[in-house]
């Protein structure tokens, strides 16, 4: 059997990037439902806005990269401009503690951020938390629902 116990900080951390991430679609999702009239059409861009922010984080990002020929700079902060991206960063960082095997973009952006590597993936989840929050409760008040 494996012990468990050296891992229970890791499967935390883990846990709480996975909730985090939903609770960030699921904020996504409240937006749409603001904005839109009927039920069906908020979960249609719901889900896919979810899969666009899936298909951007691996597939576009490398894409895009290649098309206007990105430097690593540039790739990181396209990168960070994804949840999806972020959580996946976030990930690799708890399980590897470090990023290079996610190619030049992440040897930049550790020597770049260095320690603040992990607080700054920590702030801009929350940012993607607070700010998708607070423009779906503004969207909801001005249909005076709230």
């Amino acid at each position: 059997a494996i012990p468990l116990e050296p891992y229970s900080g890791l499967r935390l951390t883990l846990v709480a990037l996975t909730w985090v991430l939903g609770l960030i679609y699921l904020i996504v999702g409240l937006g749409f439902s603001a904005v839109s009239p009927r039920h069906a059409t908020a979960v249609g861009l719901a889900v896919a806005a979810w899969l666009g922010a899936v298909f951007f984080s691996d597939i576009g990002v490398m894409g895009t990269a290649v098309a206007l020929r990105l430097d690593p700079q540039q790739i990181l902060w396209l990168s960070l401009a994804n949840p999806t991206q972020i959580f996946k960063l976030a990930g690799l960082h708890t399980l590897q503690g470090h990023l290079e095997m996610l190619g030049p973009g992440a040897l930049y952006a550790a020597r770049a951020l260095g320690p603040w590597w992990a607080p700054v993936l920590t702030a801009l989840l929350a940012a993607w938390v607070v700010v998708p929050l607070g423009v779906a409760l503004r969207l909801f008040r001005a249909r005076g629902g709230l």
